[in-house]
């Protein structure tokens, strides 16, 4: 197997260890949610890290606008998945008005990524 489809592996068993365990253990994703809120700095450098690491394997197969467009589709996923809970979203997005500086690493992030692919894209 390719790293991608290593990758891709990976990402598939968790989707089904997680579906599996909203059937049979619906409060784990709450356990695991209150847990990374209680570890937000672990959980961030976690995530940082998992970022770099599939990003380099990534990368190495696809071109910056292959992955936009491959997150597009997936934010539409999670647009549906999140959908029927929209009144919490707005809660959510209404609590982010005033706190804006604490994803500041996120926006970083998403504006960088934007930019190189347009400069990709236009290129």
């Amino acid at each position: 197997m390719t790293p991608v489809e290593i990758l891709a592996f990976v990402f598939s068993l968790v989707i089904l260890v997680k579906l599996l365990m909203i059937f049979i253990y619906p409060e784990f994703s709450l356990k695991m949610a209150k847990s990374a809120a209680k570890n937000k700095l672990f959980t961030t450098i976690l995530y940082l890290v998992l970022a770099a690491i599939i990003g380099y394997y990534l990368f190495q197969s696809f071109t910056i606008v292959q992955i936009a467009a491959i997150m597009l589709f997936t934010s539409l996923l999670v647009g549906i998945t999140i959908l029927p809970y929209m009144e919490h979203s707005i809660k959510i997005k209404e609590g982010l008005r005033g706190n804006i500086k604490k994803s500041w690493l996120a926006i970083l992030i998403w504006f960088v990524f934007a930019i190189l692919v347009l400069i990709a894209v236009f290129s």
